[in-house]
């Protein structure tokens, strides 16, 4: 099962990049979308939990529909992540609801990330609606303080499926090699069992502890990838990047660099 939004095939070949927006002014927001723009990835992840007028949906309108602007052709991806999720604000039920309608209604999103649990039983609605826009939804879950067992994730997945999600999304805290290999064992039964929709697995965790990890197999069928940047002791910013792709067999890798670092962001090749 593949999606294809504006050519780009979700689902099929080689891993698709997704590079998150993560700053506070809409004057950095909108210089980091025209620098992405011309990156080699497939799509940008606008973070509006990070935006310094999130609370104000007239601004988040107006920015949101510059950085469309901005991007060019480049996937799209919105997503405001309440703090219970590992965002940095917190929302009310209502208030939530009220910020994913207008995101759909501004027609500015290919893709719009809708949590699972904040939704609650509106998930449906928040779904078919974005649906009717045009929107891809990735509907998330995120577990900040250890990793499910596989049967849990996979449930999580599946009951995602059931409701209509275009790309079901788990992120999980891994604390040892067993918990990596746990999410990877969730992703394989989801491929071979429930492949309805493509999905996207990432196991976050501290950065010293993903670097010593790196699992490589060929056969991608489909891939996931999220990039994500995080600030370590208040000056050096980290970006970390996490494919997870398979067929037959799975792909996991991460890698990160930092600023300071001469690296250029290019396409991974499989």
């Amino acid at each position: 099962m593949s999606i294809t939004i504006r050519g780009c095939h979700i689902g099929e070949g080689r891993p698709k990049v997704i590079i998150p927006i993560v700053e506070v002014s809409e004057s950095k927001i909108l210089e980091r979308a025209l620098e992405f723009s011309e990156l080699c990835i497939d799509c940008v992840e606008w973070r509006i939990d990070w935006f310094e007028q999130c609370n104000d949906m007239h601004s988040v309108v107006s920015c949101l529909q510059k950085i469309r602007v901005a991007l060019k052709d480049k996937l799209l991806l919105v997503t405001f992540r309440t703090k219970d999720e590992g965002g940095e604000v917190s929302l009310t039920h209502q208030k939530y609801l009220d910020f994913i309608n207008t995101v759909i209604d501004t027609d500015c999103a290919d893709l719009i990330d809708i949590e699972f649990l904040t939704a609650g039983n509106d998930i449906r609605k928040l779904i078919d609606n974005a649906h009717s826009s045009g929107a891809v939804v990735v509907c998330s879950s995120h577990d900040f303080q250890k990793t499910p067992d596989k049967s849990e994730l996979v449930s999580r997945m599946v009951k995602m499926q059931q409701v209509g999600a275009d790309l079901p999304k788990v992120a999980v805290m891994p604390h040892d090699s067993t918990d990596v290999l746990t999410l990877l064992a969730a992703t394989v039964e989801m491929k071979n069992k429930y492949f309805a929709t493509p999905i996207i697995a990432i196991s976050m965790g501290k950065l010293d502890f993903c670097k010593r990890w790196r699992f490589k197999c060929s056969w991608a069928d489909w891939a996931g990838c999220c990039q994500r940047r995080v600030r370590l002791n208040s000056r050096i910013k980290t970006y970390g990047v996490l494919i997870l792709n398979w067929t037959s067999t799975p792909f996991f890798s991460f890698d990160y660099f930092t600023d300071s670092d001469n690296h250029s962001f290019q396409q991974p090749t499989v």
